[in-house]
Parts: structure tokens; C-alpha cells; sequence
């Protein structure tokens, strides 16, 4: 507790800072406006460089809460944005109506408590075997790493523990859970291909320019809009059992006696 106040102190001074070099901003932006001589006026940058500077001011105050609590700030950020995700969900799929608060817990429990943390020893550790391996040919670390994280890790890993930790949050047990793992996540399935409209491109970009310790709030910031879907998937009604496949007797009486 004490170094997340001690984190949660630096980033409200650096905040501080960015604000007073914003109003700074501002005011030489209106400088700015003037006429120069011989020539037309040229536009106000006041809110362009206040805005980057209340950006800039944010992601500082978020690196030292990392430096600080790295793993207690992902998993922050990561329950905000799941919760959020989820309460998004919910307002495009129920016009009307009311906001199902526990639902919306439950994704932020689950971003918090079980993709903040494994997400980040994934990277951690992809970037210690991968970058091992292949440290002179970055090119092709890059891309053994989206080879294996949309091939392997997603569809074999990361979506049947989604759905299926999900049910298991709902209370549904673990056989519901092991089939919602199996029928919703495992393999090469309608959302596993969606998955890669978004995600090949996204991480890309993870691999090849985002800095480690930026990497979970950077996919929980693409994973607003995707988390919202992934919601609206796991809220469908399961599907139909599978048919039992008929053993040799019952096959033997479907087709009669032999003559």
C-alpha cells in the first residue's frame, strides 16, 4: 500500500505539471495566433499542445505507478477496461435496458485477476525465449511471436480460458465451463478467424514497437471494442449437444439382419 500511494503521489505531481505546461500551451498558443508580418495568420495551437501535453502527463503518471506496482496498475487498468467493455456490451445488445452491474464485475474480476497477470508473464516470456533465440534477426522474431500467439496461444490457450473462466464466474461448474471451453474457444473457430482481423495487425505493431512494460495497456486499450464483442459472444445461448456417434450394435439394428 504504501508504494502504490508513494506511485499514486509522483503521478499527481507529474500530472500537475503536464496540466500547468498545458495552460502554458495555451497561452502561447494564442500568442501564436497572431498575424506575422507580411503574412496571413496562422492558426491557434493552444488545445493541439494541450492536449498532447495532458496525454503526455497521463502516460507519465502511469509509468510511475508501473515503476512502483507494475503488476497492481496492469491489473487496474485491465479490470477498468473489461468492466467497461463489458457495460458497452450490454448498451448495444439491450436498447433500453438496465445495466447489469454484476455481469460487468464479473469481466472486471476476470481482467483484473486473470488477464493482467498472465498476459504479462506471456510477454515476458516470449520476448526471454524468442529474443534469445533469434536476437540478431529481429524481423523474424517479430513475426515468430504473432506466428505462435494467433496460431497457438490464442486459439489452443487464451480463448477456452476466457470462456471458459467466464462460466465458471457465472456459477455454472466446471463441466459447463469445460464446454463452453471446448465449444466456444478451442480451435479454429467463427471467433478465433475474427480474432484475426484484429489482433495479426495489432500485434504486429505489439511485437515490433511497443515497449514491454507498455504492452498490457496497450492491447487493454485495442481490447475495448473487442472485449464488448467477445461479451456479446459468451452471453449466447450454448449450442446444441453434439450427437453421439452410434456404436457398432446400434449400427448392426439399423441396418437389419444380414440375409
Amino acid at each position: 500500500m504504501g508504494a502504490l500511494a508513494a506511485a499514486f503521489a509522483r503521478a499527481e505531481g507529474r500530472l500537475a505539471a503536464a496540466a500547468a505546461g498545458a495552460r502554458g500551451a495555451g497561452a502561447r498558443g494564442g500568442a501564436a495566433g497572431a498575424a506575422p508580418r507580411g503574412g496571413p495568420p496562422r492558426p491557434p495551437r493552444g488545445p493541439v499542445r494541450a492536449a498532447a501535453a495532458a496525454a503526455g502527463g497521463l502516460l507519465a503518471g502511469y509509468q510511475a505507478c508501473l515503476e512502483a506496482a507494475p503488476l497492481a496498475t496492469k491489473a487496474a487498468t485491465s479490470g477498468v477496461i473489461f468492466g467497461a467493455s463489458d457495460a458497452l456490451a450490454q448498451r448495444q445488445g439491450e436498447r433500453g435496458g438496465g445495466l447489469d452491474l454484476t455481469r460487468s464485475a464479473r469481466f472486471a474480476a476476470f481482467g483484473a485477476a486473470v488477464q493482467a497477470p498472465l498476459f504479462s508473464v506471456y510477454f515476458h516470456s516470449q520476448d526471454s525465449i524468442v529474443d534469445g533465440a533469434l536476437g540478431g534477426s529481429p524481423v523474424a522474431a517479430v513475426l515468430v511471436k504473432l506466428a505462435f500467439d494467433q496460431l497457438v496461444w490464442t486459439p489452443f490457450f487464451w480463448l477456452p480460458v476466457f470462456f471458459g473462466g467466464m462460466a465458471l464466474l457465472e456459477g455454472r461448474g466446471v463441466r459447463a465451463a469445460l464446454e463452453a471451453a471446448r465449444d466456444r474457444g478451442w480451435g479454429y473457430t467463427t471467433v478465433c478467424r475474427a480474432n484475426w482481423a484484429v489482433w495479426v495487425p495489432v500485434n504486429f505493431l505489439t511485437y515490433s514497437i511497443v515497449p514491454l512494460e507498455l504492452r498490457i495497456l496497450w492491447i487493454n486499450s485495442v481490447s475495448l471494442l473487442w472485449t464488448a464483442y467477445l461479451s456479446r459472444v459468451q452471453q449466447q445461448p450454448p449450442p446444441p449437444p453434439r450427437p453421439a456417434r452410434p456404436g457398432p450394435r446400434a449400427k448392426e439394428r439399423a441396418n437389419g439382419p444380414h440375409s
